[in-house]
């Protein structure tokens, strides 16, 4: 009976073993594909922001082809703005 017990122990305990390595490599798959996915994101993430940059690139070289003369005196001109305070009142 006592060899019976202990068969019956290490049966049960292997099975243990075979679950949790079970578990394990099912967590494993999780992982891999969460980091399968996470590089994929960072990739796009790269491409995108190497395109913005090359945007960002091209406005500043087309911004430098413009100007302002120093010599050009701007004259503020003062503006008379019509009255409106009746149009807001109501009948």
């Amino acid at each position: 009976n006592d060899q019976r017990a202990l068969v019956s122990e290490v049966v049960s305990l292997s099975e243990s073993v075979v679950v949790i390595a079970e578990q394990t490599a099912s967590g494993s798959e999780q992982m891999a594909g969460s980091s399968s996915e996470l590089s994929t994101g960072m990739q796009n993430f790269s491409s995108r922001f190497k395109e913005l940059s090359q945007i960002a690139n091209s406005l500043d070289e087309e911004v430098k082809k413009f100007s302002l003369k120093s010599d050009v005196e701007i004259e503020e001109v003062p503006m008379e703005l019509p009255d409106t305070t009746n149009d807001f009142m109501l009948n």
